[in-house]
């Protein structure tokens, strides 16, 4: 139950099956040993929300609000554990003769159908379910629920023994079943808040895409009727050319060619790629990038980005240029150089840009820029495809490797 727990909430490791086996195997050993050996069920709730958030880091996510999310789980269970076997004590209490063994398999069953019930209400919850963009205080939020809940379990521990004797079990079985429906009812907005910090985020980079996406066609309209223009005149172009080299003057004749070729040039939009959306962010930024007086260098490959929602495409290349001409243009020599082709069975995509000293970027607060939201953005972007990125900062430059796999 465990397992399918975690396997439910959202993922971002996948290792070898036999860690899994030998990871559960001891989860297993724990879970049977230690309320052996120490009798005590605050010291059980410790050792198996410790071990199931050290196994969920290592073997599923890294996501703090995922691996709070196995904390809370974990306390649910031992609750409700201790909720159903209160109530099942009570109700036996009251019926005449029966087995012990009997009754005692009875609450075994009834246990068993409580956590499997809990387990897929909280996973049909938390089901994939992006956390990884949990704001500092929704995680705060989660850690107060979490020691809370630890804590209200923990003392009605404490005192159930003394207040069961004089009492009964009613009101402390009520206890866990308020708590169960408390954390249930938490994790279901937590649910909707990631859910809105993430339709949030799609937002913004769906806005920076339409902007992207409207300067490159206004662009595009514009050149166009510069265009028209050079081709109206462009018949009297070519007879002041013909008047100059009848007239002998061929290296005016010459200069006006080249006046010519360059004014062709400035309207022509480059092409870099068959991936539209790229194609747009590449002439955006360069264009950013030279106006700036950096020099940029693109060499672009064969690449195929279909299996890409463009706005991934946006968020991890205009973010990456981004960071590159904020960083470049505030070094000495300004220069960007961009390398895209297809490796094997990934899309390697290399990125370099020209830095200055530290002092430098600190003064204009570019240092940071690479390691800022824009990089996250990135890496998150990157993980709904299982790709990599590794950055190096070294004297001179930096640099950011991508790898995606086709």
């Amino acid at each position: 139950m465990t397992w399918y727990f975690m396997a439910s909430c959202e993922r971002q490791i996948y290792r070898r099956k036999v860690y899994y086996i030998a990871a559960f195997l001891v989860y297993a050993l724990l879970a049977v040993m230690v309320p052996s050996i120490f009798r005590d069920d605050r010291i059980t709730l410790a050792v198996m929300v410790g071990y199931t958030i050290l196994i969920g880091y290592a073997l599923f996510c890294r996501s703090k609000a995922v691996l709070l999310y196995y904390g809370i789980y974990q306390v649910m269970i031992l609750a409700g554990q201790t909720a159903v076997i209160l109530i099942c004590i009570q109700i036996f209490r009251k019926l005449e003769g029966g087995s012990q063994l009997f009754l005692g398999n009875c609450v075994l069953c009834v246990k068993i159908v409580m956590e499997l019930m809990l387990t897929f209400f909280m996973s049909m919850w938390v089901r994939r379910k992006t956390a990884s963009k949990a704001e500092k205080g929704q995680l705060a939020a989660m850690i107060v629920l979490l020691a809370a809940t630890v804590f209200l379990v923990g003392a009605v521990m404490t005192v159930s023994d003394v207040y069961t004797q004089l009492h009964g079990y009613t009101l402390v079985s009520a206890v866990f079943l308020v708590l169960i429906l408390i954390n249930l009812d938490f994790l279901y907005l937590f649910r909707y808040m990631f859910h809105a910090n993430e339709l949030e985020s799609e937002m913004k980079l769906m806005n920076q895409k339409t902007e992207l996406s409207y300067r490159y066609y206004t662009d595009l309209e514009q050149k166009y009727q510069e265009s028209r223009k050079a081709i109206h005149d462009m018949k009297n172009h070519l007879q002041a050319v013909e008047a100059l080299c009848n007239a002998g003057k061929n290296h005016e004749g010459k200069t006006y060619i080249d006046d010519l070729y360059h004014m062709l040039n400035v309207m022509g939009e480059q092409y870099y790629s068959d991936v539209k959306m790229l194609n747009i962010i590449l002439n955006e930024k360069i264009k950013q990038a030279q106006n700036r007086n950096i020099t940029v260098r693109a060499e672009i490959g064969e690449t195929e980005l279909d299996h890409m929602r463009d706005m991934d495409i946006t968020a991890i290349f205009a973010n990456l240029l981004d960071n590159a001409i904020e960083v470049a243009e505030a070094s000495g020599e300004k220069w960007i150089h961009m390398k895209m082709d297809t490796v094997h069975e990934f899309v390697v995509v290399s990125l370099e840009n020209s830095v200055g000293d530290a002092q430098t970027c600190a003064k204009h607060g570019r240092e940071k820029s690479h390691m800022g939201v824009g990089l996250k953005n990135v890496k998150e972007a990157l993980e709904r495809y299982h790709g990599t990125i590794r950055n190096v900062r070294e004297s001179d430059r930096y640099s950011v490797t991508l790898m995606i796999p086709k």
